[in-house]
């Protein structure tokens, strides 16, 4: 019944031709049983690293909330505390919570609603730990989540370097979780895929004393926790974001659910957009427009004809291109492979990727263009693939290998320079 919604809703919104490409890319979504090779828990570690695990709560159903609340307490690392704010009007939440006798949960009955970001600044500010976990009332940690955080902390503290956010990948689960399904692989942290869509999202783990500092904003309801995330990111370095490519955090799919109904907060969405420009407003003194893509949640940032003067971090931008229909020319990954390659060209890809704008390895040099300071390189490079075309002996596809390793090449010296290589798909197709 999900999906089926889902795909009214998108008619809706976008017509039947787009639906009708929609709904076939997602029969290759395939259902995928938890499996016993990411359970990764490698014995004891030291201790000496404090999560608090905030947990807003209102009208749980019961039987969610057990599960929540047992797969904290089962965790694989003892060191941390579980802090629930019940702002429901009905008592069942309480009385369950109650029924626990651990001393490392915390209950705070929330004496007014004030919607999820209030609550969860009450469940903030009774936080003692180094590190807040961001869980949601309904969904469930596997038993090796907060082991897996405090991997990444200690080594982190071997190393003499700082952390400010950590997340990992997820999944989704049905209602009894029973069946788990969309696994979410994450890419490591890539500012300009942040800025098209919340792929951070669950499981995700923020130094205390900065989320002390920034707090949750009522007014992104919704969308509180990318805003958060966001504002994390504007006070971290690169290299004070790590990702834990493992699946530590279950998203349930219930009626309510924005898994299982995206349309149930339609809000949400506004908020999210919305978080983003305000993003873009602090780094970069601007207004910069955000504008919607079809699917729920994915978004894109309208650069302007200015974006190397704004962004003189970026070497070079690159795009897909479109022969028939089929993606014939695309980006490549860090092994040369190329990714949509003979894709039908109505098709998103994984997680909506041939559409979203992101940092990536490198782009066909044939569909780029790069920076002014970039530009002889470029120039060099494109009048060594014009006479290589020009050979009438050499076939399509030899001339598509020479572009790949040309583009390649061009990648490797924005690398050198530091440069970002910038997809930024149009959404017109040729």
């Amino acid at each position: 019944m999900g999906n089926i919604l889902k795909t009214i809703r998108y008619f809706k919104r976008n017509g039947i031709k787009k639906t009708w490409y929609a709904t076939a890319e997602r029969l290759f979504y395939r259902d995928v049983p938890l499996s016993a090779s990411e359970c990764t828990y490698e014995g004891p570690i030291d201790e000496d690293i404090k999560f608090s695990v905030l947990v807003p709560v209102y009208e749980t159903p019961k039987e969610y909330l057990r599960e929540m609340i047992d797969s904290v307490l089962g965790q694989a690392y003892g060191n941390f505390e579980l802090i629930l704010a019940d702002a429901s009007g009905s008592e069942g939440p309480a009385g369950v919570i109650k029924s626990y006798r651990d001393a490392r949960i915390k209950y705070i009955k929330v004496k007014e609603n004030g919607g999820i970001s209030a609550n969860t600044n009450v469940a903030l500010d009774a936080a003692t730990g180094d590190y807040c976990a961001l869980l949601d009332h309904d969904d469930f940690l596997d038993f090796d989540a907060l082991y897996e955080n405090a991997r990444v902390l200690s080594e982190a503290k071997r190393k003499g370097r700082k952390v400010n956010l950590i997340y990992s990948d997820e999944d989704k689960c049905n209602g009894d979780a029973t069946k788990y399904f969309e696994p979410h692989i994450k890419e490591n942290f890539n500012q300009d895929l942040i800025l098209s869509n919340n792929y951070i999202c669950h499981f995700t783990v923020i130094k205390t004393s900065l989320l002390k500092e920034i707090r949750f904003r009522s007014e992104y309801d919704g969308a509180q926790d990318y805003d958060v995330i966001l504002r994390t990111i504007a006070h971290s370095e690169p290299s004070e974001i790590c990702h834990i490519g493992k699946i530590l955090y279950h998203w349930r799919c219930h009626e309510e659910s924005t898994a299982f109904n995206p349309a149930s907060k339609e809000y949400a969405y506004e908020a999210g957009r919305r978080a983003i420009e305000d993003f873009l407003f602090n780094k970069y003194n601007k207004k910069i427009s955000v504008t919607d893509l079809p699917h729920k949640g994915f978004y894109r940032v309208e650069w302007g004809e200015d974006i190397f003067e704004l962004r003189p971090e970026l070497g070079a931008v690159g795009d897909l291109y479109i022969a028939g229909n089929k993606i014939t020319r695309g980006i490549y990954s860090n092994l040369g492979h190329e990714l949509f390659l003979n894709m039908n060209k109505h098709f998103s890809g994984y997680m909506h990727g041939a559409v979203l704008t992101r940092d990536v390895i490198a782009c066909d040099i044939r569909t780029v263009t790069p920076a002014p300071k970039m530009r002889e390189t470029y120039e060099k490079l494109i009048k060594q693939l014009n006479e290589y075309t020009a050979n009438n002996k050499k076939s399509k596809a030899d001339i598509h290998a020479f572009a790949g390793k040309l583009s390649m090449e061009f990648a490797e010296e924005l690398q050198k320079q530091g440069l970002i290589f910038l997809f930024l798909p149009k959404i017109k197709r040729r």
